[in-house]
């Protein structure tokens, strides 16, 4: 008795379920027409539909290219490589941008996430910490780049600084093919942390450095004072030899302005970053002609930093210090459009940095004339000081020869130009001229 009860008790159930159901429906508006609001209507309307079974979100193609004179640099400590590209943590507002390049079988992390939504000419990385075997491991990270590491020979899993560059950027180079490469300082041993690496493009050359923290007790003050001039000297060598304007990138760990620090009154002078030896050691890079971009275009701006200390959550209270630059040789400055920096962007106690310029046309036909003078002085390279000499003589009669031919070229020009008057007007010149008696005579006379 009691099963048949349960059972009489589940069909009046079911019948009261069903009839509920279709006075639910027959209770809801008719569809819209279109087949895509159909497909959002029945998603709305349908309770039983899960999110599992919503199609992968359909990702955005591009459409390059920046103008090859139109340039993006980014400059970003990542404190480990591996820690970078394994985080997915962003800006609630940004959800809506990743979410297009997530699908079930991909995912995106932090640095990801900067090249899609960034999309840099250059990016710089520093403190990559990643040996030379590991870099493969990596690289499919960078779709759409080309990378260039530089790793630490001392130490395992310390320093590294790296530069990707656009390969549809990179293509439009001449010598794309034949980019130079330096990696560290040449003929230092003692530099050998993976601290620098530079490229030399068409029209300028970048530089990612991680300059070397002075430590606690300043233990590594002197060697980093070290550092810097090798650094200064290092590139006005490359100045010297290529003509080129420099970009100098990277964690260049010193905070030289009292803006450049949340409280620089109760910082202690003793601090590393901080101390007035690494001051004086950044302002011989801005006396040498490199101009600091983001102080350029904001010189009285506070609160702005780059990195943030983990131990006591400064990040949130925005005391920070500001470590990382990009530096300009002074003839590019006219081309600056914007300096920032990216606090919304995680993943790292630093945030990137960024800059976007054009190269000035100034600085461009400058270049040039540059360039062929340098291209003549290594074609007279291997002459003799005596050929040298025999050629200069040459080449200073050629050019007394051309100015005597332009003067005369503008006497004779007189000359056509009175033969060419009618030849039925007449002119009458007047002459003085002197007899031998010394008596002048004015004498006339019809052409």
């Amino acid at each position: 008795q009691r099963a048949s009860c349960c059972v009489t008790k589940h069909k009046q159930k079911t019948e009261r379920d069903d009839s509920l159901s279709a006075k639910l429906r027959d209770s809801l508006p008719p569809p819209p027409s279109s087949s895509s609001i159909m497909l959002r209507y029945l998603k709305r309307s349908s309770s039983t539909l899960s999110s599992s079974h919503t199609r992968p979100a359909k990702r955005i193609k591009y459409t390059p290219l920046h103008p090859t004179n139109n340039l993006k640099i980014l400059s970003w400590n990542v404190n480990g490589l591996k820690a970078v590209t394994s985080k997915y943590e962003m800006e609630q507002e940004d959800y809506s941008f990743a979410q297009q390049f997530i699908t079930k079988d991909h995912s995106l992390d932090n640095l990801q996430y900067l090249l899609k939504k960034e999309r840099p000419t250059i990016l710089t990385l520093q403190e990559t910490k990643i040996q030379k075997n590991q870099q493969e491991l990596y690289e499919w990270k960078f779709e759409g780049y080309q990378g260039f590491f530089c790793s630490s020979i001392k130490k395992k899993g310390y320093s590294g600084v790296a530069i990707f560059v656009r390969v549809d950027w990179m293509q439009q180079q001449k010598q794309h093919k034949n980019i130079r490469i330096k990696r560290g300082f040449l003929a230092k041993e003692q530099h050998d942390e993976g601290r620098l690496i530079s490229l030399e493009f068409d029209e300028f050359i970048i530089l990612n450095v991680y300059a070397p923290n002075s430590a606690a007790e300043l233990k590594r003050l002197e060697y980093r004072m070290q550092w810097d001039r090798d650094l200064l000297a290092f590139i006005d060598e490359l100045k010297e030899d290529t003509g080129k304007a420099v970009i100098l990138t990277g964690d260049l760990n010193v905070s030289y302005l009292n803006l450049d620090v949340w409280n620089p009154e109760d910082r202690h002078p003793r601090t590393a970053c901080w101390t007035q030896e690494e001051k004086d050691g950044f302002k011989t890079f801005i006396n040498a002609g490199l101009v600091d971009s983001f102080r350029y275009l904001h010189p009285d701006k506070a609160d702005s930093y780059s990195q943030w200390s983990y131990r006591a959550r400064n990040k949130i209270q925005n005391r920070g210090m500001r470590l990382d630059y990009i530096l300009m040789s002074d003839s590019l400055k006219e081309g600056l459009e914007a300096a920032y920096m990216m606090p919304g962007i995680k993943g790292s106690d630093h945030c990137p940095v960024g800059m976007n310029f054009k190269l000035p046309e100034t600085y461009l036909q400058s270049l040039h004339v540059k360039q062929m003078h340098m291209e003549e002085e290594k074609a007279l390279s291997h002459l003799t000081d005596e050929e040298k000499r025999q050629l200069k003589e040459a080449k200073d009669y050629a050019e007394d020869e051309l100015l005597v031919n332009e003067s005369r070229g503008d006497g004779s020009n007189q000359a056509v130009q009175v033969e060419t008057q009618d030849e039925s007007e007449d002119y009458e010149h007047t002459f003085s001229a002197q007899p031998a008696g010394g008596d002048h005579q004015k004498t006339s006379f019809k052409e």
